[in-house]
Formats: structure tokens, C-alpha cells, sequence
């Protein structure tokens, strides 16, 4: 019997809608194998059927072992009867075998429509029912089966073999994975060596459903395990901390994470394609620090038996079959926007050499996106956002990309579909409106002066794999003007080389709709820009809030750094730069006919957006106006605003689904204690009850710390209420990463803990109060009224607990900060939101120093023994630096922020006068070392002096750090050497600005 399909849902992915089909494959579960009891999904488990067959066959197995009997020891043992009673070898009663999933999905022949993208998935029983499909995560979990034999390949003639018995192995290197025998995962059930690889249809299918699940239960789109090793690991039987961070895990796993033999969701299973399949994270178009990201790139087009996996490694590119790939790039699941580091993203815009900033130029010229310039070591232009690329050129005009005044034409214009609206959370707060009868939103992002690809008429391996895919669909198809490629690619994909522009390597790029976005931060009138003219010219009076021309010479680089900051939040609606229709469109800034025309015989091979629109019509009305009038967006803010929506929304749960917590969850933090007595949630008391934010499968491993004891546990007085007034407390303000870290303590302790002080609310948050948290200031209290700290001891104290308990502390912050180092602040990591990093651990100084050196501790100090543990909250920030004066004999430097100036420490009078700017003060001595003011009027928040033993510079140098990089540029540009050490030649006849590099940026953490 067919498949028959038994719904469709409409999914957004890859920039455009699938009408996704769920089928039925006519055969109904047995009873037996399932519950009809509804429960809140939190996990999704992935498994493999050890078979190739279809849909229905699985079912059919599943059946068979709910009506068949079979030995215990089944199948070392393989005995089945179809009657009750023992078995016959002696070992036990017969018995049913539990055994079932939510959903199957087939293989590539099994298709219903042979000519869909994607195979057929089955509904065996609706996803909120339990199945026996992953043991100790049954209740809570989703089990996903696929048709496919693991290492079985003695299963299935799905395919052309060679070899027999153990050496049975696909012919094509491409359908099989082979494990090297150096490769070792501790406390992995792996034993195999080869394993079926998973099929193009599959993994398409896999991303349709699992976006499906996720959004349909608000599950997190992650997986588990930081790294290889932990993806393959056994997280069930590794003892009590383990199984219980297992338990708590909200997103995607194997079952081999939770099994003791099965080796399901191995190394055969492409991780990574699957997580840039799932998510709707925007990551940077560039790699900043210049390193290779070491993942695979799509998209995939595995070719028969030719090495058809790519991806870079020591800057090189290396091809592999399937059989061959690298099993840790096929596992990594990090992402490669950091929330904490948004600063350093938007450094990058605006640094001056690049120039380019949003969303204006010199002289007001409309300018709709940023520059970056990606380092020499990796110039890769990746994908910033899953999408269909819908519009390419990459022919470009030789002469013009040689002229100086210009560069590459090469574009790539991609569509991505994006969910930004909210809706109130039945849980508390807002989350993502998902609704399928509400469409998500067209944007576009253009990657424009992109360097030439390695062959433009024929497929390459050193072409982007994009490219290549179009080229293999589009035999003679032409590249070089403006074509529609219509090519789907996952954020993170290699898109291109980074180009020239005007002799620079440059990336423009842009982020565009033809829609407007209203909610924050582009709700305020004031940050709205509206042209309505056909011109290249900013002439709206709007624009002059934020940039002003200073020195009356124009609107000029400076000008616009100076507003750069503001310049992040406007959004701009105007004629796109690249849809100029003639040169009427630069008369205001050439009046000049005969040179605008020059001009514009130059500027308008730059021009595709009518191009694009004739080749891709849907963009009439999803990029522009029928004149090219679109809004644009600065891609930074943009990226950061939508990150911290899925961050958001990776954090949340169905909180009242089935009525499974007692506890509201918002941004990371536990808010309002709620009960579900009449059905809908209603505010409830603090109690004795453990909290419950989200439903565990295991009860044992539930959170073991109570409402009452999160709650506020200042003694209530007439004089000093709670702030709200509620006694007890209805509610609290905790931290889930905290909650984890204490519940990791709790497991490995073995014994009661008390809880001290956890939430504080506002109204007992004073300084009279400080003395109550075992930090003992103002500032250990606010962390608590932050949601961000807990006082707890052992309930038991003795010397041998108090060493325990401090070991315990210690080594559960060790492993927060090590999830931390490449997770805190990504977006699929929702429970670490708030740029948690760390957690600090306090307690009384000269106990602390005690139990480091194994000392004994006095009777008093272990019944006070109380530890403070604290999230460490921190971001990346930017400061800008200049060279004020290199050759510099200063020991040190102090600058004065009232007055500007810079006073140098010499070892020597002469050193002193040698530096001092000419007509200040004399200088003067202090101690055994003179002063002098180096600098006058300076514009630095801080001064230091930076040397060759220790910075690497060739010469002691004074350099500046500035908040804003108008600040830098301006000292830079003012910068003179008019005094010289000897070892410097002598200056010249009149002063020069110092001949240093433009001010640049640096990062530290805040």
C-alpha cells in the first residue's frame, strides 16, 4: 500500500515555502507500542532503522514485537513464538518487546512523487503521544527513525556493493562513511567502522521535520555535546551529574546518547548540515580573525563516486568522498555570530581606510550597506543567512575592475525568509509568532565586488559549491551578466571571494526588503529616513540630526563616523544605489552634463537591480518597488536584533502545555510561580515545591531546589514589605544556568544543601542589607536581585563535608566556563543567555585560602561556612587605539580627561624635554624621574606605553584609547613629530602628521 498523505504544513526554509507533507503509511500501530497520554516535548532523539525498507515494514516490525513473544535476551537470542511461555535455552519468561517512534523516514526510492526534493516522511502517532523509542528519555522526546543500516550493510541491497560478510562496502565512496581506526570517542558505544551514509533526499526531509518539531513545540535548535566526543558519548549511565544534564537537555541527540549499544546518530550523520539547515541564526559574512571555518560547505551535490565534499582547512581547499570526510567537521554544531561581540562586528564597518558606511557617503551620497575587509589569511564571503540565492553576476568589465576609482561588478543577491514577529507567551513574555497562516518576511542580503570565480564556464572544485550545483542543472549556461540562479544555500555556506574596490579588498554588503520593519529597534519615527526621489542623493532634512558637517567643507568620512553609532539604528527608504536608471541621477552632486555622462558610462555596469527583477520577477514585490525604492537595513544591527529573537526564543518551553510546570520561564530566567488547579495557569504562592520549568522524563531528575527556597527570604515587616507586596512571594527572578550549576552541585554533593539568599526583590535590595550576602557589599546583593547569585552551604557541616562541598563548587564552575568558551552568547545556546561566562565562587577569604592548601578549619568557620556563587556576566567591547608618538623614551603616561593632557614619566630630564609639546609647562621632577606634557587637548579616555619587549612594536611607543573611532581619527590626523629622541633622524623644517597606521580597533571584555 502507498503512502497517503495525511497532512501538509507549510515550512519556510531556504528563503522560500515548502508545502511540507507528513504521511501515513496505512498501518496503524499497535496499542501496545504507544501512549495516547499528551505530554510536553522538550528532546528530539534521532535514530536509524538498521534497514533500508519503507515506512510501513518498520511498523510492521514494531507490531510484530507487541503481539510476538520473544526471549529476554533477544537478539543475542533470536527466539520469537507466537505464545506465551520460556524460553527454551533457559533464559526467562518470553516476553513483548517495547519498541516504536513518532516518525520514519524513507528512502529515496520510496518516494510517492519520484520527483520531489525530498523523501517520504511518515507519522507513525502524533509527536505530543509516548513512544518507546529512547528508554529513560521516553516522555518527553520526540524518536525520529531513518531507513538506514548503520553498519549492517549485510541488510540491505539498496545500493551496488562490493566485497562480502565484514567487507561489504557501497561501491560509490560517497554512500559510505569509513572511521579510521585512530579515531577514538571515550565512552562511545561506537565499535564499528563504516557506516551507511544518509541520502541528499534524507537530509532534506530531516530539516523540514525537525524545523516542524522545533517550532511546534518550541524545542531549542541545538544538539547535544560540545564536542565530537560528546556527541557520541553515552550520557545515560556516566553517573548521576551526566544522566541528569541528559535528563534537563532541551534540543536535539542520538540515541546512542542514551542507550548502551546503539550506535544511531553516529559519525554517518552530517551534523553540521543539519544544524545550518535548522536554524535561522545570521552569522558574519566574513571570518574577522581570519581563521578557516572547518565545516563542510554546501550545497551538497555528491556526484558518483567523485569527491564531492569541500571544505577548507590551513587555507587550502581540500575534496573529499564521503567515505574519506573529516568526522569532526561533519559533527560541528557552533555558530559564528556571538552575541557578546557585537561590538567588534560593528568595528569592523567602521574603520576609515574601508570607508563605506551605512547609510551614507561623502557629499550625502546614499550609501545602503557597510564595507568589511576581510583578512589576507581567509577571504571567503560565507552566507549570512539560510536563503536561495535568486540573482548573480559574476562576469565583470576587466578595465573598470583595474581602474583605481573602481572595481568588481560580481554580485550575489540572496532571499531569506525571516521571523520577527512576536506574540505574547502563554509562559510569560514574548516569543516568535510562528503561525503558518502569517508569513515570514523577505529580506535580502548582497555581496557585491566579489572576486572571480576559478572557471566560469565549467564546473571546478575550486568554484563555490554553489555555482557548481547551477552549472551541472544549467549546462551552457552564461554567468557573466545577471542571471537567476535560483540555488539554495544554509548560513555559513561559501559564497565567494572577497574582490576589489578601488585597490582595496572589499566586501560590500547589504541587507534590503521592500518591507518595513516597525517593531524595535526601528520603531522610533526619529531613526526613519523616507527619499522618494529617483536620485542617488540624500536630501531629506532628516538625515541632519545625525551628521553634521563640522568644518563646512561638506559632509566628509568624519562626519559620519562622528554619528556612527546613531547611523546603526536608522532605517532608510530610498532608491537603491545599483538601480540607477540614467545619469540624471548624479546630476545633483555632477552638474556637469559632459562629465556626468562620463561617469555614468562607468557607474552603470555596477547597475543590476532591473536586470535582477527581469531574470527573477518575484522581486518586483519582494526587493523593491517597480523603480527600485527599497527600505535598507545596517546588516550589523540587523544580524544582532534577529539573533537575540532566536536566542530568545531557544530559550523558551511550552510552559502550559499539558500543564507540566509550576514556574514561568522569560529570557533565560526563572519569573512567575503558576499552578494549573483550574486549568489555565494562575499565580501561586511560594512553596515547598521543586521548581519545575520545563518536564523531565525522569522524575529523579527533576530540579531538586524548592519555590520557596528561590524565592525572596527577607522576613516580611510592616515597614519593609516584598516589592510586589505578596506574602509569601508569587514570584522570582532566577537564572537557569545557575539553577543547572547548583543542581550539577547537588549531584555530585550527595547530601542537602540550604539555601542562604537566592532572589532578592527590589525592595530589600539596599545597602543596610548588604551584610546578609555572604560577599557582604552592595554589589554581591544586586547580583541577587539580578537573578544572578545564590548563598548556599552544606545542611551538614563538618570538616570533610565543607571540603567536599568547596571541591564540588569549584569543579561545577569549571565546567560552566568551559560550555561557555564557545557557546555563551550564541544564539542556539538559550541557556546561557545574558553573556554568561563564568560563575565566580566566594566565601570567606581566610577559609577559602584554607581549603586550597588543605588546611584544617576552627570550629566557627566550618558551622559559617557558606559559598557565593555568581553568573559572571561579561561582553567583548571596542576601544579604539592610535599611536600618539612612537620613539618614545616614556616610562609611563597618564592622561588628564578633563583637561586633555597627556603627561609622560622620564627616567631622565633630557628624555623629558625631548618629548614635551612645545609651549607648556616646564617639566619637572618627581622623585628620581621627570615629567612633562607630551600632549595637549587630548581626546583619549586612557594612555599607555607600549614596548618591544612586550608588544611586539619596533620602538617604545604612546598610543591612545578612544570610545568612538571619529575620536581616534581626528587625534590621529593631529598627531605631529615635532619632538625626536636622538635615535630618530630630525624632524623636518615644519611639522607633519605622524606617520602611522589609521586608527584601529581592539577588543577587551566588560
Amino acid at each position: 500500500m502507498a503512502d497517503t498523505v495525511k497532512t501538509t504544513v507549510p515550512i519556510w526554509v531556504f528563503g522560500a515555502r515548502v508545502d511540507f507533507q507528513i504521511y501515513d503509511c496505512g498501518l496503524a500501530l499497535d496499542a501496545f507500542q504507544y501512549s495516547s497520554v499528551r505530554r510536553q516535548k522538550n528532546q528530539i532523539c534521532l535514530h536509524f532503522t538498521a534497514g533500508n525498507g519503507p515506512g510501513r515494514g518498520t511498523v510492521e516490525w514494531w507490531n510484530t514485537e507487541a503481539t510476538q513473544f520473544f526471549c529476554p535476551k533477544w537478539p543475542t537470542h533470536d527466539f520469537q513464538s507466537p505464545n506465551p511461555g520460556d524460553c527454551p535455552e533457559g533464559h526467562g519468561t518470553l516476553r513483548h518487546m517495547n519498541a516504536s517512534a513518532h516518525y520514519v523516514v524513507e528512502r529515496a526510492r520510496d518516494r510517492t512523487d519520484a520527483g520531489r526534493a525530498y523523501v517520504d516522511v511518515i507519522e507513525v502517532v502524533e509527536s505530543d503521544y509516548v513512544t518507546w523509542h529512547g528508554e529513560s528519555v521516553n516522555t518527553n522526546s520526540i524518536g525520529i527513525e531513518h531507513a538506514n543500516v548503520g553498519p549492517a550493510f549485510n541488510l540491505t541491497n539498496d545500493d551496488t556493493f562490493a566485497g562480502a560478510g565484514a567487507n561489504r562496502r557501497p561501491t560509490d565512496g560517497n554512500h559510505w562513511l569509513s572511521l579510521p581506526a585512530h579515531y577514538s570517542y571515550p565512552g562511545s558505544n561506537l565499535s564499528s567502522h563504516a557506516f551507511q551514509a544518509y541520502q541528499e533526499e534524507q537530509y532534506l526531509a530531516m530539516i523540514l521535520l525537525l524545523r516542524y518539531l522545533c517550532i511546534k513545540h518550541r524545542i531549542a535548535r541545538r544538539f547535544l555535546g560540545d564536542t565530537t566526543t560528546d556527541k557520541f558519548a553515552r550520557w545515560h549511565n556516566r553517573g548521576a551529574l551526566i544522566r541528569s544534564r541528559l535528563m534537563r537537555f532541551r534540543g536535539i541527540f542520538a540515541h546512542m546518547n542514551c542507550h548502551n549499544t546503539k550506535e544511531c546518530g553516529g559519525p554517518a550523520l552530517h551534523r553540521n548540515r543539519l544544524f545550518r539547515g535548522i536554524i535561522d541564526e545570521w552569522w558574519l559574512p566574513i571570518q574577522i580573525d581570519g581563521t578557516d571555518r572547518g565545516y563542510y560547505m554546501g550545497p551538497f551535490d555528491p556526484q558518483p563516486n567523485i569527491a564531492s565534499f569541500y571544505r577548507w582547512s590551513g587555507g587550502a581547499l581540500t575534496a573529499a568522498l564521503f567515505k574519506d570526510c573529516d568526522v569532526d567537521a561533519l559533527q560541528e554544531t557552533k555558530s559564528y555570530f556571538l552575541l557578546d561581540q557585537t561590538d567588534s562586528y560593528y568595528a569592523q564597518t567602521e574603520i576609515m581606510t574601508v570607508g563605506g558606511f551605512f547609510p551614507i557617503g561623502t557629499n550625502r551620497i546614499w550609501h545602503g550597506g557597510v564595507h568589511f575587509q576581510p583578512p589576507d589569511a581567509n577571504r571567503k564571503i560565507y552566507a549570512a543567512c539560510s536563503g536561495t540565492i535568486v540573482a548573480a553576476r559574476l562576469g565583470s568589465d576587466a578595465a573598470l575592475e583595474a581602474d583605481k576609482e573602481y572595481g568588481s561588478q560580481r554580485f550575489v543577491l540572496i532571499r531569506h525568509c525571516v521571523y520577527w514577529r512576536q506574540e505574547p507567551d502563554p509562559g510569560g513574555g514574548q516569543r516568535t509568532n510562528y503561525d503558518v497562516h502569517t508569513d515570514p518576511t523577505y529580506f535580502f542580503t548582497l555581496y557585491m565586488h566579489l572576486a572571480a570565480v576559478a572557471k566560469i564556464d565549467g564546473v571546478d572544485d575550486h568554484n563555490p559549491p554553489w555555482f557548481n550545483y547551477w552549472l551541472r542543472r544549467n549546462a551552457g549556461g552564461n554567468a557573466n551578466p545577471v542571471f537567476c540562479p535560483n540555488v539554495p544555500v544554509s548560513v555559513g555556506d561559501w559564497i565567494g571571494e572577497c574582490g576589489v574596490y578601488r585597490t582595496q579588498r572589499m566586501l560590500h554588503f547589504e541587507l534590503v526588503s521592500n518591507f518595513e520593519m516597525t517593531d524595535a529597534p526601528w520603531n522610533d519615527p526619529a531613526y526613519r529616513i523616507y527619499d522618494a526621489d529617483s536620485n542617488a542623493i540624500c536630501n531629506v532634512p532628516e538625515l541632519n540630526r545625525f551628521v553634521l558637517d563640522k568644518l563646512g567643507d561638506g559632509i566628509d568620512t568624519l562626519d559620519i563616523l562622528r554619528a556612527a553609532r546613531d547611523l546603526r539604528k536608522i532605517k532608510t527608504y530610498h532608491k537603491s544605489e545599483w538601480a540607477l536608471a540614467d545619469a540624471s541621477a548624479l546630476e545633483p552632486v555632477l552638474p556637469d552634463a559632459a562629465a556626468r555622462n562620463a561617469k555614468w558610462e562607468k557607474i552603470k555596469k555596477f547597475m543590476w537591480v532591473a536586470d535582477a527583477v527581469a531574470a527573477c520577477p518575484d522581486l518586483s514585490t519582494q526587493l523593491c518597488t517597480a523603480t527600485g525604492m527599497m527600505w535598507h537595513y545596517h546588516p550589523v544591527t540587523f544580524m544582532e536584533c534577529v539573533n537575540r529573537l532566536i536566542l530568545r526564543e531557544n530559550g523558551q518551553v511550552s510552559e502550559p502545555d499539558f500543564h507540566d510546570t509550576n514556574v514561568e520561564m522569560e529570557d533565560g530566567f526563572l519569573t512567575h510561580y503558576v499552578n494549573f488547579s483550574s486549568g489555565a495557569a494562575v499565580a501561586a504562592a511560594a512553596d515547598n515545591t521543586a521548581v519545575k520549568p520545563f518536564s523531565v522524563s525522569d522524575n529523579t531528575f527533576d530540579y531538586h531546589f524548592n519555590r520557596k527556597e528561590l524565592a525572596c527570604l527577607f522576613p516580611v515587616t510592616a515597614a519593609s514589605p516584598h516589592d510586589p507586596a505578596d506574602d509569601p512571594p508569587k514570584q522570582t527572578k532566577f537564572h537557569l544556568a545557575l539553577l543547572d550549576v547548583i543542581e550539577d552541585v547537588r549531584e555530585t554533593f550527595g547530601d542537602s544543601l540550604d539555601v542562604r539568599l537566592s532572589y532578592v526583590c527590589s525592595a530589600h535590595n539596599t545597602a543596610a542589607n548588604a551584610h546578609v550576602c555572604e560577599v557582604q557589599t552592595p554589589a554581591g546583593l544586586a547580583a541577587h536581585a539580578a537573578g544572578m547569585a545564590i548563598d548556599i552551604t552544606p545542611h551538614s557541616r563538618t570538616l570533610a563535608s565543607v571540603r567536599k562541598f568547596w571541591k564540588d563548587v569549584n569543579d561545577a564552575a569549571v565546567r560552566l566556563k568551559n560550555s561557555c568558551s564557545d557557546y555563551s552568547s550564541s544564539p542556539s545556546h538559550g541557556e546561557l543567555q545574558g553573556n554568561v561566562q563564568s560563575v565566580s565562587v566566594v566565601t570567606d577569604p581566610a577559609v577559602s585560602q584554607k581549603l586550597d592548601a588543605g588546611a584544617a578549619l576552627t570550629a566557627p568557620q566550618i558551622n559559617n561556612f557558606v559559598v557565593h556563587l555568581g553568573l559572571v556576566s561579561q561582553v567583548k567591547k571596542v576601544r579604539w587605539v592610535v599611536i600618539i608618538s612612537d620613539g618614545s623614551m616614556a616610562a609611563n603616561v597618564a592622561v588628564d580627561i578633563v583637561t586633555g593632557n597627556i603627561t609622560g614619566t622620564f627616567d631622565t630630564k633630557a628624555a623629558a624635554e625631548r618629548e614635551q609639546e612645545p609651549f607648556t609647562m616646564a617639566v619637572w621632577p618627581v622623585g628620581n624621574q621627570w615629567q612633562s606634557i607630551v600632549k595637549t587637548r587630548s581626546r583619549a579616555y586612557a594612555v599607555e606605553v607600549r614596548g618591544p619587549n612586550k608588544d611586539g612594536y619596533q620602538s617604545t611607543v604612546i598610543v591612545g584609547y578612544y570610545n568612538s573611532v571619529a575620536d581616534a581619527e581626528v587625534e590621529r590626523a593631529q598627531v605631529c613629530r615635532t619632538n625626536w629622541s636622538p635615535i630618530f633622524p630630525p624632524p623636518p623644517p615644519s611639522p607633519t602628521p605622524l606617520n602611522v597606521a589609521n586608527a584601529w580597533p581592539e577588543e577587551y571584555w566588560d
